[in-house]
């Protein structure tokens, strides 16, 4: 009895001890479940929870501010364009002498049209050097009228003359010329009969002595404050006279013979300052059609011969020249 008694003490005392053991397995994770989870969850946790608290704060100060700025009044508004000026370096000075500088050129654009035409405008004065008046000299070349026969013969001769050329602007000048010429003549046999007059004689024919006055219009194309060139129109009034022709057999009731024509001109030329804006060199080439050409040179005239009246044959009309004038002007 007693060897029962003991083991059934000795059992309860273990089932007790196993009852103990559980109870307090059992608690102890109900408080770890109370206290919350492990330190690492917790730490994570807690920076989460301090981050959301920073951007709490953040916006809390934002919407302070905002607050102040709506509460304190605006004396200086700032636009957006006035930001990105002041952003920029300040160029006022730039647009001001541009500004200038565009406004310039019609005032001075509208003076020219009040001003008398041979004015020019500073901007052609800079490109092309001081403004011209006009220029004053001679020249001297090489003309060639050929005659409308081959029986008289006009020749290569030289012209010399005088001009004016006021420059209407820096684009045209007005040349106003004075020129005389010297055309020889070749005569070959009976070039003088006339109708039933026949000449046996040896004729001796003296130079054509021409005369021209006209004008020019020449556009001006400016290359270089020094070296222009221009085109030529023109128009001229032309006389000239003859003595008539020389032999030992008549005796002449005459003594000069002449005619008047119109020149229509047209041509090219360039001209180069040797002494800028002084003393000018040109070179021009021009090409002639004549008009109107009247006078006693064109008709039969008169002789005695052998004590009777007879007749001698005309001059042969001048046709289309071409000359070649070299000039040396004065420049005012």
């Amino acid at each position: 009895m007693d060897n029962r008694a003991s083991s059934d003490l000795k059992a309860s005392t273990l089932l007790l001890l196993a009852l103990t053991f559980v109870t307090r397995a059992v608690g102890a994770e109900e408080e770890a479940e109370v206290e919350g989870p492990p330190e690492s969850q917790t730490s994570d946790s807690e920076s989460e929870t301090s981050s959301d608290e920073q951007e709490q704060e953040g916006q809390q100060d934002e919407a302070a501010a905002e607050g102040e700025e709506a509460d304190t009044p605006l004396e200086d508004p700032v636009s957006e364009e006035e930001l990105s000026e002041e952003s920029e370096p300040d160029r006022s000075g730039e647009r001001t002498a541009l500004t200038d500088a565009s406004n310039e050129a019609p005032l001075e654009e509208q003076d020219d049209w009040l001003k008398w035409p041979f004015t020019r405008r500073n901007q052609e004065q800079e490109r092309h050097g001081p403004h011209r008046w006009m220029s004053v000299g001679g020249f001297v070349g090489w003309v060639h009228r050929p005659s409308q026969t081959s029986a008289i013969r006009y020749r290569p001769g030289i012209a010399w003359g005088g001009y004016v050329r006021p420059e209407l602007a820096s684009w045209l000048g007005l040349r106003l010329f004075y020129r005389e010429e010297r055309l020889p003549v070749e005569v070959e046999p009976g070039a003088f009969d006339y109708g039933d007059d026949t000449y046996t004689d040896d004729f001796e024919q003296q130079d054509l002595e021409v005369l021209n006055i006209g004008a020019r219009l020449e556009p001006t194309l400016v290359l270089h404050p020094r070296v222009r060139m221009r085109g030529i129109f023109g128009w001229s009034w032309l006389w000239f006279q003859v003595p008539y022709p020389r032999s030992e057999t008549f005796e002449l009731k005459r003594t000069y013979r002449s005619a008047v024509q119109m020149d229509f001109t047209f041509g090219a030329g360039f001209s180069l300052d040797i002494i800028e804006n002084w003393v000018d060199i040109s070179m021009d080439a021009s090409y002639s059609v004549p008009a109107g050409q009247t006078g006693s040179a064109y008709e039969p005239s008169q002789i005695v011969r052998d004590g009777r009246i007879r007749h001698i044959g005309e001059l042969p009309r001048l046709q289309n020249s071409v000359d070649v004038l070299i000039s040396l002007g004065v420049i005012l």
